[in-house]
């Protein structure tokens, strides 16, 4: 018996989201993938999402994003076939540090090179730290020294350590987050510096303590 998996790929709302997904649809059919394998239906998610999440010809869906859509997502499987749902939703994931012999340097590095992957733009970066307190002090200064050190620069250069993020959207929308950080009372520790260059759109990875409060 032969047969496959269809995969129907709806992209964000952005527009550079967009132009790359039909790339990638129009790739896959230089490549022979057979028709119908590999399809990508643009759209807004509550319309195109909700019709792909309650159809019953649908056998499972993957999503990432906001818990309220992950919940949406689970919601129409059940009022259809019961198709399998992979919901990634939301959240800050943390880091965790306790004084139980762990090697600070070590950690430093960790933390401050994964943050850089892909400009942090990845949804399980770990860009919370979440730290004894007898440690706290020692591990920001660590991190904010390895963090000052990065080279934020056009990809294109083999010295780049920190590229461009995805657009002047996304850019303002990180920005917007740094401002209110500091206005709840968070201490910028590494000084955050944005800005537009050859190579795209860069925001220099900041460093912030939390209001003492949080």
């Amino acid at each position: 018996m032969e047969g496959y998996c269809a995969d129907f790929e709806l992209p964000s709302r952005q527009v550079i989201q967009q132009v790359l997904s039909l790339t990638l649809v129009q790739l896959a059919a230089e490549a022979e993938i057979p028709p119908g394998v590999l399809n990508m239906v643009p759209g807004c998610g509550e319309t195109v999402g909700k019709v792909l999440g309650e159809h019953n010809d649908v056998n499972m869906l993957t999503f990432t994003g906001s818990t309220a859509v992950g919940k949406l997502m689970v919601q129409y499987a059940g009022s259809s076939n019961m198709k399998v749902v992979s919901a990634e939703c939301g959240g800050k994931s943390p880091q965790i540090v306790f004084d139980d012999g762990l090697d600070l340097d070590y950690v430093a590095d960790q933390f401050a090179g994964m943050i850089v992957v892909n400009q942090g733009q990845i949804c399980s970066v770990g860009s919370r730290v979440l730290v004894q307190d007898s440690l706290e002090r020692d591990l920001i200064d660590k991190i904010a020294s390895r963090l000052s050190r990065i080279v934020a620069a056009d990809p294109r250069l083999k010295a780049t350590q920190y590229g461009p993020v995805a657009s002047l959207g996304q850019m303002n929308r990180v920005l917007a987050f740094i401002e209110t950080g500091t206005r709840s009372g968070a201490e910028l520790i590494c000084v955050t510096v944005a800005h537009l260059a050859p190579g795209g759109i860069r925001v220099q990875p900041p460093t912030a303590e939390p209001a003492p409060e949080s």
